[in-house]
């Protein structure tokens, strides 16, 4: 750690404790000017409601025209949507700053960095206007620090004459949060290397070693998510505590891992928590009131049976202090306002790069495995929302979809709602939103599926809002991953990761006021029958090319069994105790044995079909010529040299239903 460093360490660490000098030495330490002056110049023309928001603006320092100002906000969460309207009224005189805001009692602090980045000329816009990219660090009693020391420590002024472009940029590059990824991406490829070694050395089985790695990762930093959320005896530590606890008291040699984590993750995680007698008190009481998790992410699989490989203690202190190492955020970043902090999003390019290619970049390219940025693929979401809609409701409504779904801030979303309730669009647009459907053939790891699934959200909620009805994020989340998300990959473990997010989407950005909402029902529905392992380009069955076959329209009583299987399908998502399915096994045979009835069913036809044919061919005799002359007798042996070319394609297909149909493996 450099000089700098440890001296804003220092500095954040009493933050908390004794602002005002703190604040004034970190202003000194980075080399700025330090003022501490009340801008009341700037409330001229607020307005009342604009004001209700502050407790008070200082200008604490400056460096020629860039100007660092510590806002206190008048709640006790610091409010995203109120920050934004603050930065927009100071950066009306102020534009290049540091807003470093704190919450009413000065417990939570929030760096931010305000980038302006120039829009793209299009042809309805010919003059791009400035949009406002909002980074934030935050600093309270349950962050850590690393990241915050790094990020601001690169804040330092380098010299007395730097212009305030520069310095701006300079703000701009220390608030990356790709400089994060790569740092993040980095050590966990260290950490994970040597893990998956011990676990391959343990077992002599390296794929096997990968795929477990990979779903031991996955199981505890969601554990590292919702712990933020004080899910866990209310306390945003509780693997620090709960790893601590352990090495404290009497229990055989390296059984963290079988025992203490095994215990979290396929008892307290699914309501079925024993009560172990050789578990601490404290965690008795904690494991009791778990939230209920259930779905794949939590259950005993393939992989933990396989083998029953002891993970040594040391191994698992090296992942802690990784993991430890770092902040992590529990909402995914919108497009214009990010934390600089791991949050979901990055985990899943994290696990996209090291499950299918064990981190090697240029093989990943060459499989074309690419990370997409954020942006882009928010940019092709709401791109493909318009067009949908606009094939929805009428071309002429397109300019007004582009308005709704490319409005980000409070202002430009209530400007887009009020055009949208002009037209009246809203009780369509509703009704619409309860069957609109999303697949992604190369899910990968789901960031497609996860930016539809907050668009979506978000104008399900504003189309809420304006029919008068009243639903939770979380519901309003949920209803949208079981009835309008798919995704298919030829990876198992992308479509592991996929599910991973979407489960994240659905618990960490969620609130629950009572304890019972999150421990009596399941939180995480099952993902497995959206989601699914698979070559979505070509469909084998049997050995045969299905896509290349043409299907004829089914019988009432199989239409009738398939929109059964579709309710039975949407209880086994929800958990529903009363569904007919219990496990994704039983509802799999339940779809073959519909699948070999639809093969049955087109051997049937494609039988009589063929006798039909024979009837056609040899009914046709050479004799007819007395009745047509010479050439309707060429024309005769025309069509009869087609027919039996339709012949033999009818046999061709018998031969592939009957092929599919033998084999037993063989479903959608």
């Amino acid at each position: 750690m450099t000089d700098i460093q440890s001296k804003i360490e220092s500095r954040l660490k009493n933050l908390l404790v004794n602002k005002g000098r703190e604040l004034v030495e970190l202003v000194s330490d980075l080399g700025y000017e330090y003022n501490n002056d009340p801008v009341t110049s700037l409330f001229s023309d607020w307005t009342e409601n604009q004001l209700a928001l502050l407790n008070q603006i200082i200008l604490l320092g400056h460096h020629g025209e860039f100007q660092i100002f510590w806002v206190r906000l008048n709640n006790e969460k610091l409010n995203k949507s109120h920050q934004r309207t603050i930065i927009n009224l100071i950066n009306r005189r102020f534009p290049y700053n540091l807003c470093i805001f704190s919450n009413a009692d000065d417990t939570v602090w929030d760096f931010v960095n305000i980038k302006a980045v120039k829009t793209k000329e299009s042809p309805e816009d010919k003059e791009p206007k400035k949009r406002q990219y909002l980074r934030r660090i935050r600093i309270d009693q349950t962050e850590r620090l690393r990241t915050a020391v790094e990020r601001i420590s690169l804040l330092k002024v380098p010299g007395d004459g730097v212009h305030h472009f520069d310095l701006q940029k300079q703000h701009d590059d220390a608030f990356d949060v790709e400089k994060v990824t790569d740092a993040f991406f980095h050590d966990f490829k260290i950490v994970f290397a040597g893990f998956k070694n011990h676990l391959a050395e343990l077992t002599n089985d390296d794929e096997w070693a990968h795929a477990f790695g990979l779903q031991f990762f996955n199981r505890l930093i969601f554990v590292y998510f919702i712990q933020k959320k004080r899910w866990l005896g209310n306390n945003p530590e509780f693997m620090k505590m709960y790893w601590e606890a352990y090495q404290k008291t009497k229990h055989p040699e390296n059984s963290f891992s079988d025992k203490w984590l095994g215990i979290l993750f396929f008892e307290a995680f699914n309501k079925k928590f024993s009560h172990p007698q050789w578990l601490p008190n404290k965690f008795q009481s904690i494991l009791q009131l778990a939230p209920f998790l259930n779905g794949g992410l939590f259950k005993n699989t393939e992989l933990d049976q396989k083998y029953h490989a002891t993970i040594h203690d040391t191994e698992f202190q090296n992942v802690f202090d990784f993991l430890q190492s770092y902040n992590f955020t529990i909402t995914e970043d919108s497009p214009i306002d990010q934390e600089v902090a791991v949050d979901p999003g990055m985990i899943g390019k994290i696990f996209e790069t090291m499950t299918f290619v064990e981190g090697d970049i240029e093989k990943a390219h060459s499989l074309g495995i690419v990370y997409t940025p954020r942006t882009e693929i928010t940019l092709m979401c709401r791109l493909a929302l318009v067009d949908r809609f606009a094939n929805e409701f009428g071309i002429e409504y397109k300019n007004l979809f582009y308005e709704l779904f490319f409005a980000f801030t409070e202002e430009e979303k209530n400007a887009a709602d009020q055009s949208i309730s002009d037209q009246n669009l809203w009780p369509n647009i509703g009704e619409f939103l309860e069957k609109v459907t999303v697949l992604d053939p190369a899910v990968g790891s789901g960031s497609f599926l996860v930016s539809m699934l907050n668009i979506l959200a978000d104008l399900k909620m504003r189309a809420n809002e304006q029919l008068g009805i009243q639903d939770k994020i979380y519901r309003v989340k949920k209803n949208i991953v079981g009835r309008s998300l798919y995704g298919v990959d030829i990876m198992d473990w992308a479509v592991h990761v996929c599910e991973l997010r979407l489960w994240l989407q659905l618990v960490v950005e969620t609130d629950f006021e009572k304890l019972e909402e999150r421990t009596i029902e399941p939180l995480l529905p099952n993902l497995d029958l959206n989601i699914r392992s698979g070559d979505s380009l070509v469909q084998i069955v049997g050995e045969v090319n299905f896509s290349h076959l043409h299907l004829t329209k089914l019988p009432p009583h199989l239409k009738g069994k398939i929109t059964a299987l579709k309710g039975e399908k949407r209880k086994y998502f929800y958990n529903d105790p009363n569904r007919k399915y219990k496990t994704k096994k039983y509802v799999d045979s339940a779809e073959l044995a519909i699948f070999r009835e639809i093969l049955d069913q087109q051997i049937h036809e494609r039988r009589e079909d063929l006798k039909r044919m024979d009837r056609i061919i040899y009914g046709m005799d050479v004799e007819q010529k007395g009745l047509f002359g010479d050439e309707p007798k060429q024309e005769s042996l025309k069509l009869k040299k087609a027919n039996a070319k339709e012949n033999g394609r009818l046999k061709n297909e018998l031969l592939q239903f009957q092929i599919a149909r033998k084999d037993r493996k063989s479903g959608w």
